[in-house]
């Protein structure tokens, strides 16, 4: 699925381009024969990572989103982009499989969840096999698109006390362009618990918008980022709940991450 590929480019090409913190890279090569690759990164500590299955603070989610707006605001519309065959997503991330394989998953994921699997659970899954189709097509294919992490959550996020890096993102295996409300939605319904989310959403996404604004973005008012964000609210689950699935290796058992990740994402 061109994961490691895809995080040696950006580290190579995009990094010391794009106004976003993350980790210095050393030394990043891929042999495309093989399909090897490494990564030499420096070490964040004492920076705090972040946690996904961990609920996180309004406040939190605020400076990631100010973080990501940048990187959007600076890639948005680049044609450039497009030349870097590396970053479109192929195989089981295509947008246009990802709703078949996700109805082919879904019953392995409920074999996976320790929680009842109750009629909440299978209106989720109702809303997700109704969106996801015209959700990925949209939002990975049409305009405006720009570079996005495409895996905000905790686990790839770092907080650290220093202004000048007080954000910073790891892991970029699924880094792609899209719309850059993909990351907002991720990051927002991922990190908090719906109660907390609710509240705080609305405004969340205007100080996402304003600062698009203020980084030079021009043409996409604030209705088109909101309608927008409730398409993207759909991928995260539909994208945990087919990795689960999908996954060999993995089972149910008691306090298993996607337990805790798949309702608070899922949730209305």
């Amino acid at each position: 699925m061109g994961f490691f590929q895809r995080e040696v480019g950006f580290y190579r090409h995009l990094s010391e381009h794009t106004p976003v913190h993350t980790a210095t890279c050393y030394s990043a090569d891929f042999d495309p024969e093989t399909g090897d690759a490494y990564l030499l990164l420096e070490d964040l500590a004492p920076a705090r990572n972040g946690s996904s299955p961990a609920a996180g603070t309004v406040e939190e989610v605020a400076a990631v989103l100010l973080a990501l707006a940048r990187m959007h605001a600076r890639w948005w519309q680049d044609e450039t982009l497009a030349h870097h065959a590396w970053l479109g997503l192929h195989s089981m991330l295509a947008p246009s499989g990802v709703a078949e394989i996700f109805e082919r998953s879904w019953p392995s994921f409920l074999h996976k969840l320790s929680i009842p699997v109750d009629e909440e659970i299978l209106t989720m899954k109702a809303w997700i096999s109704s969106a996801i189709h015209e959700a990925s097509i949209t939002l990975y294919e049409t305009g405006p698109r720009t570079l996005i992490h495409n895996d905000v959550q905790g686990d790839n996020v770092f907080f650290t006390n220093n202004p000048d890096r007080s954000v910073m993102f790891i892991d970029w295996q699924l880094s792609t362009y899209g719309r850059g409300v993909v990351d907002v939605a991720n990051a927002v319904r991922g990190s908090l618990e719906p109660d907390v989310r609710r509240s705080a959403e609305r405004e969340l996404i205007r100080g996402y918008h304003k600062a698009l604004v203020r980084g030079g973005v021009s043409g996409y008012p604030i209705s088109q980022c909101e309608s927008d964000y409730t398409l993207a609210t759909v991928i995260a689950p539909a994208r945990l709940a087919t990795a689960v699935g999908l996954h060999g290796g993995v089972a149910a058992h008691p306090g298993a991450p996607w337990d805790t990740l798949f309702p608070r994402l899922a949730r209305s």
